[in-house]
Parts: structure tokens; sequence; C-alpha cells
């Protein structure tokens, strides 16, 4: 399904056959905005629609000149019959959005609308999560007869880093990662690695296994049947992006913690991660933190984003909150 303007050529697509040949240009644009995340690279949203959605997914794209210069992706998902429409990746993904070329943003905006409209018979509701202050889609003012509503969602917390800075977290933080770091030491030698193309796999698996160790008690837990093979193929694909950031943490030869994260532009993302809770004395969660920090400053990112939620370990290190919306809009 294709729409036409006087600047823009707009194409539905839903088959993930067509969306897989879209992937080389999405890369490029991706990697050509500043402000887009991990998020938003199509290994997300192409596994997002194998594992997650299954049908009803979409990516409409928009063209100048047969220039790819937005690409929306979304699916369809139906809450108690209302039909809602969702940017892909809600629920498991942060930070989502209309990926476009800034250049070619703002006179986007009241075709993005009309394209929307032109499919008013798919969606009921649009439902857009998970979307940072400066989102375009926020930016985006939808049709006068539409309603539209604005919500605040939630918080992430991001520690700001700065290589000046003679300190990267609080004092009492510093003091309890020398005394961890002490104490495990007395056990066995410590040491990191971080996962490559050969070595990956491995620690994924401990990650899997600790993470569910952890929560295995308590119920909970970002790893299932369902989302596990999920993160396995976006952290694979993620890795030839070079935008995976998977740590380790061992003592001996035993891996003690991992951090499941990913490094975009002048940011790095902590998504998860897992330690044993056998040694909960020792830190290891801490200690696998405060690794991927120091490596967030000397690939000189000037950001360490702990995503959405206010869990007060994040405050320990010092994170300051960052708001995320939610939009509404009903015809």
């Amino acid at each position: 399904m294709s729409f036409l303007s006087q600047r823009f050529t707009a194409e539905l697509i839903n088959n993930i056959s067509d969306i897989k040949v879209l992937e080389s240009e999405w890369i490029q644009l991706w990697r050509s905005i500043p402000s887009t995340t991990p998020f938003q690279a199509p290994a997300w949203t192409i596994f997002f629609f194998l594992t997650i959605a299954k049908s009803n997914y979409y990516v409409l794209t928009f063209r100048r000149a047969g220039i790819l210069s937005a690409i929306f992706p979304f699916y369809i998902y139906q809450d108690n019959g209302v039909r809602k429409l969702m940017v892909a990746g809600s629920g498991l993904c942060d930070y989502l959005d209309l990926i476009a070329d800034p250049d070619n943003c703002e006179e986007l905006k009241p075709f993005f609308w009309d394209a929307l409209h032109s499919i008013a018979e798919l969606w009921d509701i649009c439902e857009f999560q998970s979307l940072c202050e400066d989102a375009n889609l926020r930016k985006i003012v939808p049709a006068p007869h539409w309603r539209c509503r604005q919500d605040f969602q939630c918080v992430s917390p991001v520690l700001y880093l700065s290589p000046e800075s003679p300190r990267l977290w609080p004092v009492k933080m510093s003091r309890n990662l020398a005394f961890a770091r002490r104490a495990l030491n007395r056990q066995y030698p410590i040491r990191y690695q971080t996962g490559d193309r050969y070595g990956w796999t491995v620690l994924f698996d401990a990650l899997l296994s600790l993470h569910r160790k952890r929560w295995r008690d308590q119920g909970g837990g970002v790893f299932n049947d369902v989302t596990s093979p999920f993160h396995r193929a976006v952290a694979g694909s993620c890795l030839e992006l070079g935008i995976l950031r998977l740590h380790a943490l061992f003592m001996g030869e035993e891996i003690v913690a991992v951090l499941y994260g990913f490094k975009s532009k002048l940011s790095t993302f902590y998504y998860v991660g897992g330690f044993n809770p056998d040694l909960s004395q020792f830190s290891p969660g801490s200690l696998i933190i405060a690794y991927a920090i120091e490596q967030a400053v000397k690939e000189g990112c000037n950001a360490f984003d702990f995503l959405q939620g206010a869990e007060p370990y994040k405050y320990r290190w010092g994170a300051q909150d960052t708001p995320v919306f939610k939009l509404t809009i009903s015809k």
C-alpha cells in the first residue's frame, strides 16, 4: 500500500521478507540520526515482530526523492476488543519513536498523520509508550478532529558522566566498591570480560542462569520462554552492529555477575543484569555496574542510562531522573 504527497512517498509494509529488505537502509538512517537509541535499531524491531508480536505488524516508510527519510514500525495489539496501534517494542524496549531525518521531520509532520488516517480502519486508538522528552512523536501534533493526550509514564534515571570529574559516583559508593573488591579477591582473583563474537554466547547463557537464580524465589524477572530467545537474537545482531555491551565478572573461573547493555552514540544503556545471590554480601552486581560505567567513560560516553524504573539502587550511583511519556490518540 502506497501514499503520495508533493514531498513524500509513504509505503505500508506488512511482510517480514520485505521488511528485512529494508534493513541496510534502516541501519543507515538509524546511524545518521544523533538522537536514536539501540531500541530503534532494526534488530530490535525485526525480532520483536518475529518472536513477540508474530502477526499484525507493519512498517511505514517515508521517502523523499527515493531516499528513506523516516520509518515507523508498529503493530496492532488487541486489548479487550480495543485495537491499539503501538510502536514496535512497546513493553520490552525503552525510548521508542518515529525514526526521522531531522532535516525532513518538520515537513513530515502533517503527512505522517495523513498516512495514519489512511489506515484508520486498522486501529481504534494509538498508544505511543516510552517517549523521551524530545521524541518526534511528542512534537507532531495530530489532526484537530483527533483527541490527543500526553501523560507522564515513568522516569529513567541517568548518571551523567564527565571524564574530567574526579569521581564517577558518590563517596559512599566508592567505599563500598573498594570493600567488595578486597573481599572477593580474598576468595579468588577477580577479572572482567566483555563479550565478543567468539565468547558472547557463554556470557549470555550465564546471564540467563544468574538472572533466573536471582529471581527464582521472588517471582518476576525479565527472561522467560518467550523473551529469552528474543534477547538472544537481539544480542547477536547488536554485536554485529557494534553496540552490544555484555560485561561479566569472574571469580576464579566462575562467572558471578553479568551486565547486558548497549552503547549507542554517546550513551551506554543498562538493560538488565544478573548476579549470584549466594555472593550478595560481596556486591557482585555493584561491581559489574561499576565496570560498565568505567568502560562507558573510556568509550567517550557522557551518560549511563539505567532505563525505566525508579529502583533505589540507581540513585545510589548518583543517577538523576529524566521523564518518559505516553501519548494516546483517539479518533
